[in-house]
């Protein structure tokens, strides 16, 4: 009987080892999550702030360079915005590699989740409360980051079809943005002329109309960013967390 007792000690103690192990394993594995997902927002707001100076910048050149018509060669002008936008693509290439390593980390997130569920499924209840606590702060966090990105889809809205733009172009020099179909549309509205509908008739003539790709390729990564957003609320939204007395299940 001693040594019953003595070897069912042993396993307990084995058994409180393994759960404290697998504790810390999934401290450090929500940690790892963490301190990637800020470091790729924390890259993309970066990089989003200079595809919107860039933005800014082509548009104040080109209102400049309109200005300047009368006594520039159309060469130069022509030189100097191939300029700005192979600069404005190359941002925007850059952006790409970066939304590329962001979704890869959305994917190690997804894996780690999935992970921590299945090692959930074999604790105590103490140590499920603690998980669904976790699960709480995952759904929060996400939820938080779904508000901050509809902040930014305001800016990302065409104001005459109130949709996302499509090829965007920039009036200049009032440096509103419109779709190019809804540009079009408003030329044959005002009899061949090109009329900012937010300006009004008393605004400034549009002198120019430059196709604004910079904000284009923001307008794409955003709604592409948005629909891999949406897939992970949908997932988080339906993960559950079952203790011992559920039978060890997990569900997703």
């Amino acid at each position: 009987m001693a040594k019953q007792r003595n070897e069912a000690i042993d396993k307990n103690r084995q058994l409180e080892t393994t759960l404290a192990k697998k504790e810390r394993e999934i401290t450090e594995l929500l940690d790892k999550v963490n301190e990637t997902v800020k470091d790729y927002e924390t890259k993309l707001e970066k990089k989003e702030e200079q595809m919107w100076a860039i933005t800014e910048k082509l548009n104040e050149e080109a209102s400049v360079s309109k200005m300047q018509a009368s006594i520039m060669e159309k060469e130069k002008i022509a030189e100097m915005e191939r300029k700005l936008l192979a600069q404005a693509q190359a941002f925007a290439e850059e952006t790409e590699v970066l939304k590329a390593a962001l979704e890869k980390s959305e994917a190690e997130v997804q894996k780690h989740l999935t992970k921590i569920s299945e090692m959930a499924n074999r604790q105590y209840e103490p140590r499920m409360e603690r998980l669904r606590a976790i699960e709480k702060d995952l759904k929060s966090r996400m939820e938080e980051y779904l508000l901050a990105e509809e902040s930014l889809e305001t800016g990302l809205i065409c104001p005459k079809c109130l949709q996302f733009f499509r090829q965007p172009q920039a009036l200049i020099p009032c440096n509103h943005n419109y779709c190019h179909e809804c540009v079009v549309q408003i030329k044959s509205e005002n009899y061949d002329r090109v009329v900012c509908p937010e300006c009004g008739p008393s605004g400034t003539d549009v002198q120019h109309v430059f196709r604004n790709e910079a904000l284009e390729s923001l307008t794409e990564r955003f709604t592409r960013r948005k629909s891999l957003i949406m897939s992970m609320m949908s997932w988080i939204k339906v993960l559950r967390v079952f203790g011992p007395e559920n039978g060890g299940a997990g569900q997703r």
